[in-house]
């Protein structure tokens, strides 16, 4: 259901068409059923040829690195004998908003914390300018010629692990990820890494199961719990997956699945009990094939003390939701959106009392270009029913009929987007549809910044009154679920 004074674009509603059960589709969907299974058909089976021959292609490169490994057993003689970088894919086979974003952004900042030099890789989706580049971090939040994702990454890391962490990150934009990895090692060699120290850089490509131009060392697939339960479990367009199952890869759901090297179960709520989350993990693993989830980990244990790592790794997502603006709730120390220099926070009763007055005048808006809008609603509904500072009664109850403005994947605002926005005077939006509307940092509120709107949302923000709400995602540490990056990396 459309929330009360929202806009729904056509790729949204689509999306929510995708992702719902058969058995909840109009009734033209079973005169149209035919025509659209066979389409998924063809769907299906391009990307299962291409996926064959990928397979072989990988099984020729791991039997390769397994003659030029044998006898090695530690980390160094792994890393030594490997050429160029370690590449790790983050994706999905979903038709977007699987989640990937802040799985990707989680791997980054543990590597960041440790005190590697990572490298990010994106398509560069909104970006004003095209071509593959590679630079150091910490100009991308300084200009128009960058994609909404590379943004949104960038500030979630300088926020996590400070501003200097960015000297050891750099990020790579362009279409072709084989040429921005090209791109990458250029760069890395301009600015004086040794080949021994261009093989210590991890890069995590954000997206690109698919693209068949790189064969990343480690491959992590994320998946939605929510699509896994409710929706088709067929290709594009009769269901919401990129790729098809069954008879076409021989061994169904479960052995395509185990092609991937990492599994993550995302957007697992975070109200659910650690009991409710086991379980739902327990389920999917037998309903997918994938009972030896526990023995697979029990070897990569063992990988850890020198022998080589058993995959695939079966892993949970837990979401967790964090506003990162308004600046009451965020760190006394942490950065401005508009001012690269720390702030003191304000009194969060203050803001917290100045929402609640705006939920029940009805002054409060939500701003969403995601590709899974309505989960976002959710979580951030549930996230002002829960905050530090508890709303009043009024104000809860208020969140129920928030108008909601929905906005394509990676979609800038309009004039009449502007207009909507105006009669708000709290406005709650994504960490990735506020890094692409408020930045760069010189431009001024109103201020051209080439086809960008920098308008009401940079004002809302100047005033404290732009409230950004991120979705972070730890792992449950237990031995049958653990997050440890270098189990991922070690037998790469």
């Amino acid at each position: 259901m459309t929330p009360k004074g929202s806009s729904l674009p056509f790729q949204v509603a689509l999306r929510r068409w995708l992702d719902s059960p058969l058995g909840e589709r109009s009734p033209w969907t079973l005169l149209a059923l035919p025509v659209l299974a066979f389409v998924s058909f063809v769907v299906a089976l391009v990307a299962a040829v291409r996926r064959a021959r990928d397979d072989a292609a990988r099984a020729r490169d791991d039997a390769r690195r397994a003659h030029e490994n044998a006898g090695k057993r530690s980390f160094e003689d792994v890393v030594s004998s490997r050429r160029g970088p370690l590449v790790v894919c983050v994706g999905n086979i979903v038709m977007g908003g699987a989640g990937k974003s802040p799985v990707a952004q989680a791997l980054l900042a543990d590597l960041l914390a440790q005190g590697r030099t990572v490298a990010l890789v994106a398509r560069g989706y909104g970006a004003e300018t095209k071509g593959v580049r590679a630079e150091r971090a910490d100009g991308v939040l300084k200009g128009d010629s960058w994609g909404d994702e590379l943004k949104e990454h960038v500030w979630l890391l300088e926020r996590a692990q400070g501003h200097e962490a960015l000297s050891r990150c750099y990020v790579v934009q362009g279409a072709s990820r084989a040429r921005g990895l090209v791109a990458l090692e250029t760069r890395l060699q301009g600015d004086g890494f040794t080949p021994d120290e261009v093989r210590r850089v991890v890069v995590v490509l954000d997206d690109g199961l698919q693209h068949f131009g790189v064969r990343p060392h480690v491959r992590i697939c994320v998946w939605p719990e929510e699509i896994y339960r409710r929706a088709p479990r067929a290709a594009f367009p009769l269901g919401p997956y990129r790729e098809g199952f069954g008879a076409l890869l021989g061994g169904g759901f479960g052995a395509f699945l185990r092609r991937f090297d990492v599994h993550v179960w995302s957007r697992v709520a975070p109200q659910e009990t650690r009991a409710e989350k086991r379980a739902f993990a327990g389920r999917v693993r037998t309903e997918a094939g994938l009972q030896g989830a526990e023995a697979g980990l029990q070897g990569a244990e063992a990988g850890l003390q020198g022998a080589p790592a058993v995959r695939p790794l079966h892993l949970v997502a837990v979401a967790r939701s964090e506003w990162l603006f308004p600046r009451a709730l965020a760190a006394p120390a942490c950065r401005s959106l508009l001012a690269n220099e720390p702030i003191e926070a304000p009194d969060p009763q203050e803001s917290v009392a100045h929402l609640d007055s705006a939920l029940v005048s009805g002054r409060v808006g939500i701003l969403c270009g995601l590709s899974s809008p309505d989960a976002f609603v959710r979580d951030v509904k549930h996230a002002l029913a829960h905050l530090p500072v508890p709303l009043s009664a009024a104000g809860v109850a208020a969140l129920s009929a928030v108008p909601t403005r929905f906005l394509p994947d990676h979609g800038v605002l309009g004039s009449e987007d502007e207009a909507w926005l105006s009669q708000f005077a709290v406005v709650v939006t994504s960490a990735k549809d506020a890094s692409r509307e408020t930045f760069p940092f010189d431009v001024q509120p109103g201020g051209e910044a080439g086809a960008r709107s920098k308008g009401r949302l940079r004002e809302l923000a100047c005033n404290g009154h732009l409230w950004v709400l991120c979705v972070k995602v730890h792992f449950e540490d237990t031995q049958e679920n653990p997050w440890q990056p270098a189990r991922l990396l070690l037998d790469a």
